[in-house]
């Protein structure tokens, strides 16, 4: 086997790894409220990327005009520097970010955990594919 191809391979066995204990701790907690001794709740939280990369990308001046840190003009840069730091403060007032949360009974808990599971074992046998053609048998 080609040292690329074993690389690849590891760096899969490692992510499969991975799910696997995500899948574990799955039914663990599904085992746990399917005996009655849980309580749950579920917070979804969502961003708005564009907003936030528009306010990423906003450039704002003091009242004496100097350039307000973490802000930056665009330049031919923009392209080669992806991840350009910003120290902007996190405010209060940040309208990028919404969530949600409630309390949750022992079936809806349960449909969520399925949905959960059902993702990850979507993505190990699709890991499991990927190694498959490298010529991995497992």
């Amino acid at each position: 086997m080609e040292l690329n191809k074993l690389e690849k391979a590891g760096k899969i066995l490692t992510a499969i790894k991975s799910l696997d204990a995500e899948i574990i701790e799955i039914e663990k907690f599904a085992l746990l409220i399917s005996e009655g001794h849980a309580k749950c709740s579920f917070e979804f939280i969502c961003k708005d990327v564009k907003k936030q990369k528009e306010k990423s990308e906003k450039v704002e001046f003091d009242s004496d005009g100097s350039l307000v840190i973490g802000s930056r003009p665009r330049s031919f840069l923009d392209g080669v520097i992806i991840n350009w730091p910003t120290m902007t403060p996190k405010n209060e007032d940040d309208k990028t970010t919404s969530s949600l949360k409630n309390e949750l009974t022992e079936i809806t808990s349960m449909r969520i955990l399925s949905v959960l599971l059902q993702e990850k074992q979507y993505r190990r046998e699709k890991y499991l594919n990927q190694l498959r053609k490298i010529g991995v048998t497992i």
